[in-house]
């Protein structure tokens, strides 16, 4: 298909610079960072960790640990690693993803959207990883707090990415069970999603199956149904009443 025959290409590409530039050159690390998210895309899992791998090593030496370049490159390995499964990955992942976030706010301090989507980014491996447990959650569930009052304050309180990160948020409060903190923020986020993104859209029906979720662990199934329902019904360009804040 089409995808193995842009990973010939970029298989190409990398010897190409490999005999041109050199293995460690940051050009022939970058072609090594594409080939892997290539490899990735169709499932060569393994190759794409060992390029992803190797481009990390060689943009920090000749980099540094904090260029824009490398903490891609880091994001990158890490995100693999999140979705690959298995613990031993899951905690590396965390890692990595922590080693960014500091970065990150060292360089552009503690409100730059690049930080912001750092701490996502963390949280997420966070919640992911069986290991981290009650801890590891608490700590995500700090991150999701940080990312909703950061996009706020950055974009303003009812853009798309602000909501996204009241969803989460939201979210992340139902699976520990604070279900009266968490159903406001699911209502804000059900609300302004609409609004942004449309009732169809895919980030306005997992925030109201997220909701509906929530409810069900508080004994509302009546409730729950009643949302999953208006979630899939045209509706319009209005609010649903029993979603409205």
């Amino acid at each position: 298909g089409r995808s193995e025959e842009a990973a010939s290409l970029h298989r190409q590409c990398l010897a190409v610079r490999e005999a041109s530039l050199g293995a460690t050159h940051p050009h022939t690390l970058q072609s090594a960072n594409n080939l892997a998210a290539i490899l990735e895309s169709i499932g060569h899992r393994d190759e794409a960790e060992k390029l992803h791998r190797r481009a990390l090593a060689g943009l920090e030496a000749v980099l540094g640990s904090g260029h824009r370049d490398t903490l891609v490159s880091r994001d990158n390995l890490a995100t693999l690693l999140k979705d690959s499964g298995g613990e031993k990955k899951a905690d590396e992942a965390v890692k990595l993803f922590e080693a960014s976030l500091r970065a990150r706010t060292d360089a552009l301090g503690p409100r730059h959207p690049e930080v912001l989507r750092a701490a996502v980014a963390l949280a997420g491996a966070l919640e992911a990883s069986d290991s981290a447990g009650a801890r590891g959650l608490e700590a995500a569930l700090a991150l999701r707090r940080r990312a909703a009052g950061g996009y706020g304050q950055v974009f303003g309180p009812e853009h798309r990415v602000t909501m996204q990160a009241v969803a989460a948020l939201a979210a992340l409060l139902g699976r520990l069970g604070r279900l009266k903190e968490a159903e406001p923020l699911h209502l804000r986020a059900l609300k302004g999603l609409d609004v942004a993104l449309g009732p169809s859209h895919p980030e306005t029906l997992r925030c109201a199956g997220a909701y509906a979720d929530m409810l069900r662990a508080d004994a509302r199934a009546e409730e729950a149904e009643e949302v999953e329902s208006r979630a899939l019904r045209p509706i319009g360009g209005s609010t649903p009443s029993t979603l409205s804040l």
